[in-house]
């Protein structure tokens, strides 16, 4: 019997954000077809592994966008489609929360419950990428989050940090991975940071939100993320993996261990079935120190960097996807006890540091089986972003 690949489309603004450079080859594996819709010189275009690309217009409108998806979907017949990027998804749910006004053509309902089936419940998409939303649903969900209030004003959070710290870490509410993430001492700082949050991200446009501001209890510990795949609210697949070096504070890993972590398995889980996720998710913990205890510190609705790298230390987190697609039963996959592999993240450690020791200690996720990628991965330089 012939092996029928699943029809994906990978969908991203960034023509050099990490995620949607490394998953092509992954998906392959897993079992897909893959198509790109992607900005011209897009550096995911170079794999192998890609069978066809197409070009979103030079500086596309949102309207141009929307223009460019639905020829791409029609073409294609994606089973899911796949948002490589922080805007991408953020378009893709505006579609359906916020579609254009007056009547809407066919092709617009049609892409609109092609995303509702590609994303999990709508219901939820708001509360997954605004985390003054976020923390109150996942504390009913069970999930534990660290001290927390929702402020409007410099003086609300000077305030919160006397309640909470006074070591806290002030957030925008509809901000992504580490960005505009301010540690701060004092409930002084706590304000500053307050107006220069409130500055820098201005209003959310594409989820048509007023900007608000988390300020949360600071956690001494180690980063520990839980990379993982859900399907109509399943995690049907996960690993976690310990951040040992990074490219900067709050920013993208580049060497890391990959551990058993039951509790941040049970999160996950919690999560998925909380926000009725389908699709690649990641979740920020942060292990305490002292107490041991995980608490979420940041959730991403989409693929991240390090989920290519599922299938090297035996959790395919796109082979389960495919198997989920195809009506299979699939049984939670996550890493086995006592697990403990040390990975360096190429090409984040090597423009870290080109002669970190790591780089001989430690194997490496380089592209060897995918020649044009890893040629010009070589000659671009690097920043890690989300």
């Amino acid at each position: 019997m012939s092996f029928v690949r699943i029809p994906a489309l990978l969908v991203t603004c960034e023509s050099e954000w990490l995620a949607p450079i490394r998953m092509p080859a992954a998906l392959h594996r897993g079992g897909f077809d893959v198509t790109l819709l992607v900005p011209s010189g897009a550096l995911a275009a170079h794999s192998r592994h890609v069978t066809r690309s197409r070009l979103l217009p030079e500086n596309a409108s949102a309207q141009e966008w929307l223009f460019a998806l639905i020829a791409a979907v029609e073409a294609v017949a994606p089973a899911i489609l796949l948002p490589g990027d922080e805007m991408s998804l953020r378009l893709m749910q505006a579609l359906v929360c916020e579609p254009p006004p007056g009547p809407q053509p066919a092709a617009i309902k049609d892409l609109a419950a092609l995303i509702v089936d590609s994303l999990g419940s709508p219901k939820f998409y708001r509360a997954g990428v605004d985390k003054t939303l976020l923390q109150p649903l996942m504390e009913q969900a069970g999930v534990r989050v660290p001290g927390y209030r929702v402020v409007r004003s410099p003086e609300e959070a000077a305030e919160a940090a006397r309640a909470l710290g006074p070591e806290v870490v002030v957030k925008p509410g509809g901000g992504t991975g580490g960005r505009d993430v301010i540690d701060c001492d004092t409930p002084q700082e706590a304000s500053a940071a307050f107006r220069y949050v409130l500055e820098a991200t201005g209003k959310d446009r594409t989820m048509g939100r007023e900007p608000s501001i988390l300020i949360q209890r600071r956690i001494d510990g180690l980063m520990v993320p839980r990379t993982s795949v859900a399907f109509r609210g399943k995690e049907l697949a996960g690993f976690a993996r310990e951040r040992l070096q990074t490219i900067a504070p709050h920013r993208g890993s580049t060497v890391v261990r990959y551990v058993h972590a039951p509790e941040l398995a049970t999160f996950s889980r919690a999560a998925a079935r909380a926000l009725g996720i389908t699709g690649f998710f990641t979740i920020e913990y942060c292990v305490e120190r002292t107490t041991g205890q995980a608490y979420l510190i940041d959730l991403t609705r989409r693929m991240a960097p390090p989920t290519h790298t599922g299938n090297l230390v035996g959790v395919d987190l796109c082979a389960a996807l495919a198997a989920a697609l195809q009506g299979e039963e699939v049984e939670p996959l996550d890493l086995p006890e006592n697990s403990s592999r040390m990975m360096t993240l190429f090409p984040q450690e090597f423009w870290r540091d080109p002669k970190s020791a790591a780089l001989r200690q430690y194997p490496s996720d380089v592209p060897w089986d995918d020649p044009p990628l890893w040629r010009e991965l070589l000659m671009w330089r690097y920043e890690a972003r989300g």
